[in-house]
């Protein structure tokens, strides 16, 4: 008996074919889900008590999971949907920045990066013996400053224009000037409240950011140190 094979059917056994071999969208979707660090994206070295943005990513984007943010192999903080973002005070020497995913039971690890940390403060805070006589502690007044802007977790697009804000005060004195800071460059500088300086045209990279609040008897106080990211 002979059997007639028509163009049609062999089409139908082609398709058939290819439909067996080709993986279905969950495989492909689980084989290529990858999650890296997008901040900071590179090893860097920042001051001491600097606070930093610690964000991540999945890809493909439509992905989601349970991310945890490691530092120094351990669990600091997780989310379980995105955007997944988080806000870190850096003060050990070195950080070794990592994130883990958990997909359907998959764990994927990211690419480490490495901050190192300056181990001192550049302006330390007065000790009690500095501040006492006769084993009483005496009323001083000393500066008080606190950097309200910008955050560790706002993002800017190059050229930028970034707003840099503080709350600075002192009991039983005043303020004389705040100066405000990219690493060691001075911006800028304010002689009267409100205290805050605008950093015009802010290249791309990463600056950290930071304020020095100057009373009329010469006191010093520095905020902490923001890094931020310009893209």
């Amino acid at each position: 008996m002979v059997q007639t094979v028509t163009m049609k059917s062999l089409l139908s056994v082609g398709l058939a074919t290819l439909m067996l071999c080709r993986p279905s969208a969950e495989t492909r979707t689980r084989e290529a889900v990858t999650v890296r660090i997008t901040h900071p994206a590179r090893d860097i070295r920042v001051p001491y008590n600097t606070e930093i943005l610690f964000a991540a990513e999945l890809a493909p984007q439509a992905t989601s999971g349970t991310i945890e943010f490691l530092v120094n192999a351990k669990n600091v903080a997780t989310q379980i949907a995105p955007p997944y973002r988080i806000s870190l005070t850096l003060r050990s020497d070195r950080c070794m920045l990592q994130v883990r995913a958990k997909i359907r039971g998959r764990v994927i690890e990211s690419v480490p990066v490495v901050v190192q940390v300056e181990s001192l403060p550049t302006y330390p805070e007065p000790t009690l013996p500095e501040l006492a006589v006769g084993g009483v502690l005496r009323d001083l007044p000393w500066p008080a400053i606190q950097l309200v802007e910008p955050k560790a977790t706002s993002s800017f697009v190059s050229p930028a224009n970034v707003r840099i804000a503080v709350d600075a005060s002192e009991r039983g004195g005043r303020i004389a000037r705040v100066e405000f800071f990219e690493g060691s460059r001075l911006l800028g500088s304010a002689l009267s409240a409100p205290w805050l300086f605008v950093w015009k045209r802010v290249p791309s990279g990463d600056h950290v950011i930071s304020a020095t609040a100057i009373d009329d008897s010469g006191h010093m106080a520095r905020t902490r140190y923001v890094l931020i990211g310009v893209d």
